[in-house]
């Protein structure tokens, strides 16, 4: 089989993704180590503060994750394909615990689903020997 020299529309469309939400979870992770706490209404939520770290932190290790999806995605790690559809089915499964909120996170892993089962990226991956 024939090397695909660059990689497809999909592929960059799932590393946008996975970029996207590794920034996000950084940058929430930084914002929960800082000791802040995001709610959606006026009301004030006490935490105690070594909760806030350690989730700030776990948050921050999660987006490291999805930069490090990126990477195996452009170096055609053939694995990749069945860790990322088990994951995206995951996200997905816990997006309706979040309804209404959820069905942001629903769409965009139901987006990203789609590209990941496009012939082209299958063909990106199947090309990594």
């Amino acid at each position: 089989m024939s090397k695909i020299a660059k990689p497809p529309r999909n592929v960059i469309v799932l590393c946008l993704l996975a970029g996207l939400g590794g920034t996000s979870f950084i940058g929430l992770g930084v914002w929960l180590a800082l000791g802040k706490v995001p709610t959606a209404n006026s009301s004030s939520v006490e935490l105690p503060p070594w909760f806030l770290l350690i989730s700030g932190l776990l948050c921050m290790i999660l987006g490291l994750f999805y930069f490090w999806f990126i990477s195996l995605a452009l170096n055609r790690t053939p694995y990749l394909p069945l860790i990322l559809q088990v994951l995206l089915l995951i996200n997905i499964a816990f997006g309706f615990f979040r309804l209404p909120g959820g069905i942001v996170t629903i769409l965009i892993n139901l987006i990203a689903y789609a590209c990941l089962l496009s012939p082209s990226v299958r063909a990106w991956f199947a090309s990594a020997d």
